[in-house]
C-alpha cells in the first residue's frame, strides 16, 4: 500500500518560492496534500492555490527567533491535527525542496518510507547558489538546470522527513535528542541563494518588518554565502567529496551525532558580523549533471 504523504510549510510575502514549491510538491504528492500556511492577513499571495489546503498564523512579532518558534509551533500543531490522516510529512521552508538523487532509481515514495523505520530522516541539504555569469533564475524553466554550483554544510541537513509530531529545534534544523541519520537518497535544495535578485527583494522586505537587528543578522549571513562561494577558487566536484562531507556532519566518533556537526573539511566559510559575530564552515562543490531535471 503507498504510503500517505503530505507537504507542509509556511510562508510570508515570499510568491516566487511559494509558487515554486507548490508546483513541485504539487506533482509528486497531489495538490489536495500540501498545506500552506500564510504568516499574517495584513498581505495577499497572488499564487495559485486553487486545491491546496490553506491557513492563516496569528502573532507575528518581527523578531527573527520568536517567529520561528511560532513557525515551529504551528508545524506541530498542524501535523498533530493531521496525524490520522498521513504517514509521513514532509515539512520546511517554502524555499527547501526535497528531491531524489537521480542515481538511486527510486521513486520519491520509496525514498521517503525509509523513515518509518524511526520516524525521521535527515536530507542531505545543498545550497543552492547562484554565481557571476549564471543568467536570473527563470522559473517556467527547469531549476537546477541554470545552477552549477552550490555549498553543503551542517546547518541545512535537516530533518525533513517525519511520521508525525517530531520535537525541533527552531528553523527546523535539529530532531531533540534524535540520532542524526540521514536519508540515503534524499537531498534537499535549498534555494534562497539560487536567484540573487529574489534574495535582495527578501532581504527588503524581511530587514523593514524587523524587530531588532535579528533579520539583519540572517540576511547578511545568507548575502555573505554568495559573496564567498563566488570568490572559491578550489570548488570540488560533488560527487568526489559529498559523502565524506555528509559522515563528517552525520558522525561522532563511531556512533551518530545528536545535532549536524561543524565540517573538519572545508574550502569556504560564510556569517554575519552584526550581532554576535559568527561563522559555518562549508563545502563549496559544482553540481553534477544528474541534478540538472529534478526541479
Amino acid at each position: 500500500m503507498a504510503l500517505r504523504i503530505a507537504a507542509v510549510t509556511h510562508v510570508r510575502k515570499d510568491d516566487f518560492f511559494l509558487d515554486i514549491w507548490v508546483k513541485h510538491y504539487g506533482q509528486i504528492l497531489g495538490r489536495e496534500h500540501l498545506y500552506v500556511m500564510l504568516d499574517g492577513d495584513d498581505w495577499k499571495t497572488e499564487v495559485d492555490l486553487s486545491g491546496v489546503n490553506v491557513s492563516y498564523m496569528k502573532g507575528r512579532s518581527g523578531h527573527r527567533i520568536a517567529d520561528n518558534e511560532r513557525f515551529i509551533k504551528a508545524h506541530w500543531d498542524l501535523m498533530t491535527e493531521l496525524d490520522d490522516q498521513y504517514d509521513l510529512f514532509v515539512r520546511g521552508d517554502c524555499d527547501e525542496l526535497v528531491c531524489v538523487d537521480p542515481q538511486s532509481g527510486r521513486s520519491f515514495q520509496e525514498a521517503v518510507q525509509d523513515a518509518m523505520d524511526i520516524g525521521y530522516r535527515y536530507t542531505k541539504g545543498i545550497e543552492v547558489v547562484e554565481v557571476p555569469g549564471e543568467a536570473p533564475l527563470d522559473p517556467t524553466k527547469p531549476l537546477m538546470g541554470q545552477r552549477s554550483v552550490g555549498a553543503i554544510s551542517k546547518l541545512y541537513v535537516k530533518p525533513n522527513i517525519v511520521t508525525g509530531p517530531t520535537e525541533l529545534t527552531i528553523g527546523g534544523h535539529v530532531a531533540v535528542g534524535k540520532p542524526v541519520v540521514m536519508s540515503d537518497d534524499l537531498l534537499m535544495m535549498h534555494m534562497a541563494n539560487a536567484s540573487l535578485l529574489h534574495l535582495e527583494m527578501k532581504v527588503g522586505v524581511r530587514t523593514a518588518e524587523q524587530v531588532g537587528v535579528t533579520f539583519t543578522n540572517h540576511t547578511s549571513g545568507r548575502l555573505s554565502l554568495t559573496r564567498n562561494v563566488a570568490a572559491c577558487e578550489d570548488v570540488v566536484p560533488y560527487d568526489e567529496i559529498a559523502q565524506k562531507i555528509y559522515n563528517e556532519i552525520g558522525k561522532r566518533g563511531k556512533g551518530s551525532a545528536t545535532r549536524p556537526r561543524d565540517l573538519k573539511t572545508h574550502n569556504a566559510i560564510y556569517g554575519h558580523d552584526v550581532e554576535k559575530p559568527w561563522v559555518n564552515k562549508i563545502m563549496v562543490v559544482t553540481l553534477p549533471e544528474r541534478f540538472a531535471d529534478m526541479l
